[in-house]
């Protein structure tokens, strides 16, 4: 059995000198990882715009619907001021017709009073 030993001094640790060459099998393997990294990345940014279009997407829902409830209100303002202005025009009709009926029955009690005076006389 062999017993692995951690370095204790920094002569004992690789140096860089002694770096793969770019022939070497390890050159190899840094090109598979750095490829492995690049399709995590491209699949990270993927993802992010994923996320960025749903976010959006929920913003457009959300005014949507605000514009719908705003949309709602304003089409119930319209007809209550379109009840409105027929329940103050059938007042103000009301108010003439009322005051016309008051005027005939002035002029009515008016010529039955010169009737009946006038019978009288006779």
């Amino acid at each position: 059995m062999s017993t692995y030993s951690s370095p204790t001094s920094p002569s004992e640790l690789p140096s860089l000198a002694s770096s793969p060459e770019p022939g070497s099998q390890d050159t190899a393997g840094y090109q598979l990882q750095n490829h492995y990294i690049r399709k995590i990345q491209k699949l990270t940014e993927g993802r992010v715009l994923i996320q960025a279009n749903n976010d959006v997407y929920k913003q457009y829902e959300e005014q949507k619907k605000k514009a719908d409830q705003l949309e709602k209100q304003l089409n119930a303002l319209k007809k209550y001021h379109i009840l409105r202005k027929i329940e103050t025009e059938s007042e103000k009709e009301m108010e003439r017709n009322s005051k016309r009926k008051q005027s005939r029955r002035k002029r009515g009690r008016r010529t039955g009073k010169k009737e009946t005076k006038g019978a009288k006389k006779y």
